[in-house]
C-alpha cells in the first residue's frame, strides 16, 4: 500500500458554521476525517496540519511553507494530497507547479464548494479521487475536483456554485473520472530527478485591466516606485488603444523604466498573438513580453518566480517565453 501525506491548509472543504451562521476556517480540520475513512483502504495516510486558513488569507508566505514542507518530506511518501479553499486554490496550484523543479510524484489539491459536514457536500468524492490519483503514476501537480483532474497551472475557478467549478481553458483535462482512472497521454512524465525547492518569488508585481476610458496617467499612478514587473491584461489577442486617447506611452515609459512588462488577455480561451493588432504589436517592438495562452493566475505568478530567480532581463525573457513546467502550449513561432 502506497504511502500520503494529506497536507491541510483549511478552506470550505473543512469549515463549520459560528453561531451567526457564517462559515469559519475550524481549529484543526481534524474532523474532516471523519467523513471519509475510506481513503485508509487507498492508501496509508499521514496527516500534516500546516494552518487552517480561508483561502483569500493564502499568500506567497503559505506557498513556500506547502512548498517546503513536501520538499521535507519528500522521500518519505508516494504522494501528496493538499486541502485548499477553491478561491485561490489555482494560485496555489501554479505556484507550487514553478516550486517544485524536477517533481517526480503526484501533488493533488483539492477542496469543495460545500464543507465536509454537510449531506450533499462534493468533499467526500473530491478527497477520495484526490487520494486514488495521489497513487498514479503522476509527475506534476494537479487539481482534482468534481470529475476532472485538472494540470495545476491551467486551471482556473469558473463557478462558486457548480460542483465543477473549475475549468482548464486551453488544456484538455489530465483525466475524467468514470469507473476507472484513465491518465491523458499529454500528462508530463519526469523520472528518478532530485526534486528542487525553489521557493523564491517576487511579489512586486502590478497586474492591471485594460478598459474603455483607461488612461496613460491611471497605469502609472497603479505602478509603485518598487515594481519589479507589470501584467497588461488587454482585450482579445493583445491589443490596446493607442490612438490620440491611447496608452502607448505608458506602456513605453514602463519598459524605459526596466520594469519586465508582460502583455496578456482578458480572454479565458485563446492566446496572445500580439502581431495581429497595432496594439501589440507596438508593444512587442518595444520590449514586452507575452503571455502566450497562459491564464491569468499562471501568467502573474511565473513572472513573479522568473524575477526571483534572475535578475538579468534576457534571462527572465527566455524562461518567461518558454514552457517551464506545462503551462502554456509550444509553438514553433518566436513570441519573445
Amino acid at each position: 500500500m502506497k504511502r500520503i501525506c494529506l497536507l491541510h491548509t483549511g478552506g470550505t472543504i473543512s469549515m463549520v458554521k459560528n453561531e451567526a451562521g457564517v462559515l469559519q476556517p475550524s481549529t484543526t480540520g481534524e474532523h474532516v476525517l471523519e467523513y471519509v475513512p475510506v481513503i485508509q483502504k487507498i492508501a496509508k495516510i499521514d496527516n500534516i496540519f500546516l494552518f487552517q486558513l480561508d483561502s483569500s488569507d493564502v499568500n506567497p508566505r503559505h506557498w513556500r511553507i506547502i512548498a517546503e514542507t513536501i520538499g521535507k518530506h519528500y522521500h518519505d511518501y508516494d504522494g501528496f494530497v493538499i486541502l485548499h479553499g477553491t478561491d485561490t486554490m489555482a494560485y496555489t496550484a501554479t505556484a507550487l507547479s514553478f516550486m517544485l523543479g524536477n517533481l517526480s510524484k503526484p501533488v493533488i489539491i483539492t477542496g469543495a464548494q460545500l464543507p465536509i459536514s454537510e449531506i450533499a457536500s462534493d468533499g467526500v468524492n473530491n478527497l477520495i479521487n484526490a487520494v486514488r490519483f495521489a497513487c498514479q503514476d503522476i509527475t506534476e501537480v494537479a487539481i482534482m475536483f468534481g470529475n476532472h483532474l485538472l494540470r495545476g497551472n491551467r486551471a482556473t475557478k469558473i463557478s462558486h456554485f457548480s460542483l465543477d467549478g473549475f475549468v482548464s481553458p486551453n488544456c484538455l483535462p489530465l483525466s475524467v473520472v468514470g469507473t476507472e482512472l484513465r491518465l491523458a497521454d499529454h500528462c508530463i512524465v519526469r523520472r528518478s530527478k532530485e526534486l528542487q525547492v525553489l521557493s523564491h518569488l517576487v511579489t512586486d508585481v502590478a497586474v492591471i485591466k485594460v478598459f474603455p476610458g483607461i488612461t496613460n496617467q491611471f497605469i502609472l499612478g497603479m505602478i509603485p516606485t518598487r515594481t519589479r514587473g507589470v501584467i497588461l491584461e488587454a482585450y482579445g489577442t493583445g491589443n490596446f488603444p493607442l490612438g490620440d486617447e491611447g496608452i502607448q506611452d505608458a506602456v513605453d515609459t514602463i519598459i524605459k523604466q526596466g520594469i519586465v512588462t508582460v502583455i496578456g488577455t482578458q480572454c479565458t480561451y485563446g492566446s496572445v498573438e500580439y502581431e495581429q493588432y497595432q496594439g501589440g504589436f507596438f508593444a512587442k517592438e518595444h520590449g514586452a513580453l507575452t503571455a502566450q495562452d497562459m491564464t491569468s493566475e499562471s501568467a502573474l505568478i511565473k513572472l513573479m518566480w522568473c524575477l526571483g530567480q534572475s535578475s538579468d532581463f534576457d534571462e527572465i525573457q527566455k524562461q518567461y517565453q518558454s514552457n517551464l513546467v506545462g503551462e502554456l502550449t509550444e509553438r514553433e513561432q518566436d513570441h519573445g
